[in-house]
């Protein structure tokens, strides 16, 4: 049984006491917190969509890893491009586009190493959605190290996560985010070392739901450092105060 104090924080500690609210144990399974969470991504100064179309051509052989409800493959499936999923998530895969779902891998990061028995070989892999915080520091030096059995020479990997300086600025800090169904959530970050972790509530009429995502900091020291240890080149794409998109390149 998770020990739900160990999880909430500040206002959040209390609503996981209350009776009538209901605890969702996958943020990413829920219909109404992805929904938030693409919400929360959308930012007039930060359109990572387009920087990842920007920098991918159509000539391109794409791995989108974490494609999850296809905020990003479905576009990009769409106008063209050759691209793929890994998804571990069946809930998710029934976002994707019916045309493109036999193109989604449903496989863990730690299986990647499946691909390149298949096979599989791609010029571009993505993980958009500030999805690499989900990965302690130890599987993401793993995975780029796995990533050379399916990635061509030169090939390139291409991700963004939160700024280290933006999860201090808004550490502990409540917002809220409205919908057009009279959803309102209250979400906020909760820094712990070298993870945050991040709290959200749903109120509506009809329910009130929690839940909680446990993230990994992720810093330009730490990916210049297993960069030079898995032999990559580091290109930055994007970086303000916050978020960060970078671009790693495979040598030999």
């Amino acid at each position: 049984m998770i020990m739900l104090s160990n999880y909430f924080f500040g206002p959040f500690k209390a609503k996981a006491e209350r009776e009538n609210v209901t605890f969702v144990e996958d943020f990413y399974l829920d219909e109404d917190f992805v929904n938030l969470y693409n919400m929360a991504l959308q930012n007039d100064r930060y359109d990572d969509l387009q920087l990842i179309q920007s920098n991918v051509s159509f000539e391109d052989s794409i791995l989108e890893i974490g494609s999850g409800a296809g905020r990003i493959f479905n576009v990009l499936a769409e106008e063209g491009y050759m691209n793929y999923g890994m998804e571990p998530s069946d809930e998710m895969n029934k976002h994707i586009l019916p045309d493109y779902q036999h193109r989604i891998f449903n496989l863990k990061i730690q299986e990647i190493k499946n691909l390149q028995d298949k096979g599989l070989r791609f010029t571009k892999i993505l993980i958009p959605a500030t999805t690499v915080s989900l990965f302690t520091h130890q599987e993401f030096e793993q995975f780029l190290f796995d990533a050379k059995g399916i990635l061509e020479d030169g090939g390139k990997i291409i991700f963004d996560f939160i700024h280290p300086l933006q999860l201090h600025a808004v550490n502990g800090k409540v917002s809220v985010i409205q919908d057009g169904r009279d959803h309102k959530f209250y979400l906020a970050n909760y820094l712990h070392g070298h993870t945050f972790t991040l709290n959200v509530f749903l109120q509506s009429e009809e329910e009130c739901k929690l839940s909680y995502s446990v993230k990994n900091v992720y810093t330009l020291e730490f990916v210049k450092e297993v960069c030079e240890k898995r032999d990559y080149d580091l290109r930055t794409i994007f970086e303000d105060e916050a978020f960060m998109m970078l671009e790693l390149t495979k040598n030999g």
